[in-house]
């Protein structure tokens, strides 16, 4: 099954909400919460040059939505009682993962965040069919359809979107960066998943994007599922990345160097959350089914995938580890 036309569309939103899903606007509860985390991490002395880097950088209502991240996350780690090294030189030259942990194992730890991609804000379109809303009420649209003129304009685009900015994590300037070759270490690259599509990418019942990301086309299709095609207009099935063939040059060293990419996807900004709402997708290039499993049980923010068909994610990695 392949898909030939896609059009996944925002709600009817207001003006604000719009800015919120096109342009990382800061909302009052992330805002809150966010700043609640920073509070709590004062109290440990491992968060002392994140808490820095915040207040150097003009405070929580300033700060890109990366960094605000990586505040949630420290604070996602505190809560657990987890011990970390902020910043931490793993030996790639001048580079450093954003966490470090110790406790059964080692783990290296690095967070992206998948902001809403200049493609996409230009799909994004007044909305009021008819004249039907009331004076002072805006909404709007966005549309990303396989046949736009602009392919980047397009669901396709913003998976391999998301396919580079986590390769840039291990591969930048035409060089390795951050994280070496694993020795006696597990490396993770954590994906903050509030920009793709505009709308916070797949949502919480659905963790087929993500998998298409990790594992490519062939794992959905195999599942009789849509997938997709790069580029739009008669492309080949999009090619994941713990999988043999995908063109992009950072590929072969998220494959060598990565042993899971997890997605996050947050919503209400509570504790928990990131937690909760992680999924994780484990590299069969580096770990067989069964050991990716228990490894991934001395993660110090493991919880086993819980999104809405844990069968068919399992079963994505069931492809990847060793399927055809």
């Amino acid at each position: 099954m392949e898909i030939n036309s896609v059009s996944k569309r925002g709600p009817n939103t207001s003006s604000q909400a719009a800015a919120i899903a096109m342009a990382g606007f800061l909302t009052d509860r992330e805002a809150q919460y966010t700043a609640y985390a920073l509070d709590e991490l004062r109290k440990v002395q491992w968060a002392t040059s994140l808490i820095s880097k915040v207040e150097t950088n003009g405070g929580i209502n300033k700060v890109m939505p990366s960094l605000r991240f990586e505040v949630r996350y420290a604070y996602a780690l505190r809560r657990q009682n987890i011990e970390a090294q902020y910043e931490y030189h793993a030996g790639n030259g001048d580079s450093s993962v954003d966490f470090r942990c110790i406790g059964k194992h080692e783990w290296l730890i690095e967070l992206v965040s998948i902001l809403p991609s200049e493609a996409g804000q230009q799909a994004i379109r007044d909305f009021n069919p008819g004249g039907k809303f009331p004076d002072g009420i805006e909404a709007y649209e966005q549309t990303l359809a396989t046949n736009a003129e602009n392919p980047k304009m397009s669901e396709e685009g913003e998976i391999i979107l998301a396919q580079q900015k986590i390769g840039e994590k291990v591969f930048s300037n035409g060089q390795p960066t951050k994280f070496p070759v694993p020795t006696n270490s597990f490396h993770v690259i954590v994906d903050d998943m509030r920009g793709m599509f505009g709308i916070g990418g797949a949502c919480a019942q659905d963790c087929d994007d993500y998998l298409e990301i990790a594992y490519g086309a062939k794992c959905l299709a195999q599942r009789d599922l849509p997938f997709h095609r790069w580029p739009t207009s008669n492309g080949q099935p999009i090619v994941g990345l713990f999988e043999q063939g995908n063109p992009l040059q950072s590929t072969k060293y998220v494959q060598e160097r990565i042993h899971f990419v997890d997605f996050v996807y947050e919503e209400q900004y509570e504790e928990n959350e990131i937690i909760e709402r992680t999924f994780w997708a484990a590299n069969p290039f580096l770990l067989s089914k069964d050991k990716g499993h228990n490894v991934r049980n001395s993660h110090p923010l493991y919880r086993q995938n819980t999104c809405g068909e844990t069968a068919r994610c399992r079963g994505g990695y069931d492809v990847a580890a060793g399927g055809d």
